[in-house]
């Protein structure tokens, strides 16, 4: 087991390039060069409103994301830690990493096979400043090799 801890925190990049998309879209509505985007804020101003309350909501949540520097998953040598709840290492079973693909991308998911009820937990790792290989690696450099990697063991 190693000493020390490996934070995983929120993807900068991914939060940047949002709150510009979503900024460009709030600014577009006001400057852009459409007659029919401006004809509905003259005609319908409170959906208007809404549409632009979202859309700077939207954008201050990403902006606010790029600053946040806290992490979101802690391996530890004690165990993860994911929202504020600590999962010892002993509780682990097993882990798989899950893709979910959509219309849009897919999107990845730790999933603890755990000891104890509840029997599984998932961690969504959509947005975050990792990868499979690097999941995988933290676990493995933490835990004891009683952990069983779900992904690579033979099927039954």
């Amino acid at each position: 087991m190693a000493s020390g801890n490996i934070t995983i925190k929120k993807s900068k990049t991914l939060y940047i390039v949002l709150s510009i998309l979503f900024t460009g879209l709030v600014a577009s509505f006001f400057v852009g060069s459409y007659e029919e985007t401006k004809i509905q804020l003259h005609e319908n101003p409170i959906a208007a409103g809404l549409f632009i309350l979202f859309f700077v909501c939207v954008a201050a949540f990403c902006l606010y994301s790029v600053f946040d520097n806290k992490a979101v998953i802690i391996f530890s040598p004690d165990g993860i830690t994911h929202k504020k709840k600590i999962i010892p290492w002993e509780n682990i079973k097993g882990y798989k990493i899950v893709e979910s693909p959509n219309d849009n991308m897919t999107t990845l998911s730790l999933v603890l096979t755990l000891k104890t009820h509840p029997r599984e937990y998932t961690i969504e790792l959509l947005g975050l400043n990792t990868s499979e290989a690097h999941i995988r690696n933290c676990i493995k450099t933490f835990s004891d090799q009683s952990i069983i990697d779900e992904d690579l063991s033979p099927k039954n």
